[in-house]
């Protein structure tokens, strides 16, 4: 599910808005904030699943008795 929501978010951000006024047509494109939000937030979603294989990063997994 938020793998879904995120590449929606991706597909929002990242395809071509066109704003018509009534002086004609302009590219309007989110700030670099939401860039940045939403890269971290996929990089966060992608640690989420492997957060189980890389917990040899963060615990010893070296038993007490072997110290």
């Amino acid at each position: 599910m938020a793998g879904g929501i995120l590449a929606w978010a991706f597909w929002r951000s990242y395809r071509l808005r066109r704003v018509c006024l009534a002086e004609g047509c302009a590219e309007k494109k989110p700030g670099k904030a939401m860039y940045i939000s939403l890269w971290l937030s996929a990089v966060l979603l992608v640690l989420a699943v492997f957060a189980e294989q890389l917990q040899w990063l963060l615990i010893d997994p070296t038993p007490a008795a072997l110290r």
